[in-house]
């Protein structure tokens, strides 16, 4: 319909281009990427919006517990580190929700945040997973906003890209789910970026700049970075590296055609395969690699592309 239209494309955002009001979003990133952290911000700024926020968290050793306890209560939000005292906390917890759920009341403004999602629920277990999504959407029903962190598989699938941890239920049933990618700079800040996978809204890509002062983590909104990209390029890099330097050793002595130095890299002692020497070759002329060691260049007369060493460097 027209207003469902709407509402896709002009939600009533909680957090702009992360949490929608009303929704479920999962947020998942691989161990220590900064889930946790950047939904301690968000519970902040939904704090000082007015939101009433309670934050679950049952991924937290009691010094992490202590600094974010304290955190909630200079910022204005609630925090419960219910695995800390006992498992029949958790259960307790649980019980509190479903009876919460069950209750004619009005969750308009609240904003109920899970970290992480495999301790209130077994991640495999198709069954246990959809009782837990179908409590958090009579949750919803009620008025609440759900943000649920979760982990990735250690491996990222074919493409390269992370995948969620669980079932596929997972991403059927959530309103949202984000991919949150992060980078460690030289500094010691790290960069963080989602990713939105499943979406019922128009979502933008963001960015967080993360970094340390004692005795917190400061988190930044940032402008737009592709981290998954970055992290791509290193490990090609990283990869390419013996091949670059054959390129480099051999346009020391002067500028070469593409087609000579393709010849060159697949001879002795080279001896790179023809497919793999052309792609190093077209990879690192371009302005956005991650290094641009050699420039390209046509000759005049029969426009032969030729390279060179990038003196700028």
């Amino acid at each position: 319909t027209d207003e469902e239209a709407n509402e896709l494309m002009a939600p009533a955002w909680a957090y702009e281009n992360l949490l929608i009001e009303g929704h479920i979003m999962a947020l998942c990133a691989p161990g220590n990427a900064g889930k946790t952290q950047l939904m301690l911000y968000v519970s902040r700024c939904l704090a000082a919006q007015g939101y009433r926020v309670l934050y679950l968290n049952l991924d937290a050793n009691p010094g992490d517990a202590k600094r974010q306890l304290e955190y909630a209560k200079r910022y204005g939000f609630e925090m419960l580190f219910p695995e800390i005292k006992s498992k029949a906390s958790v259960e307790k917890l649980l019980k509190r929700l479903q009876g919460l759920a069950a209750q004619d009341v009005d969750l308009d403004r609240v904003v109920l945040v899970l970290d992480t999602l495999k301790k209130f629920v077994n991640m495999i277990h198709k069954a246990s997973l959809a009782q837990f999504i179908a409590l958090l959407r009579r949750l919803t029903g009620r008025g609440a906003t759900v943000a649920v962190a979760a982990h990735t598989n250690k491996y990222p699938g074919q493409d390269g890209k992370l995948v969620f941890e669980g079932t596929g239920d997972l991403r059927n049933d959530v309103d949202e789910l984000i991919y949150l990618y992060a980078e460690k700079q030289a500094d010691g800040a790290v960069l963080v970026s989602t990713d939105p996978d499943k979406v019922r809204g128009a979502f933008s890509r963001i960015s967080f700049r993360i970094v340390r002062v004692q005795p917190e983590l400061l988190v930044e909104p940032i402008a737009y970075i592709d981290v998954a990209a970055q992290a791509r390029k290193r490990d090609q890099h990283e990869a390419d590296w013996d091949h670059i330097q054959a390129v480099l050793a051999l346009l020391k002595s002067g500028a070469m055609a593409r087609t000579e130095l393709i010849r060159a890299l697949t001879k002795d002692p080279h001896r790179v395969p023809r497919r793999a020497a052309a792609r190093v070759v077209d990879r690192y002329k371009r302005e956005d690699a991650i290094e641009r060691y050699w420039l390209e260049e046509s000759q005049y007369m029969n426009n032969e592309k030729t390279y060179r060493l990038n003196d700028a460097r």
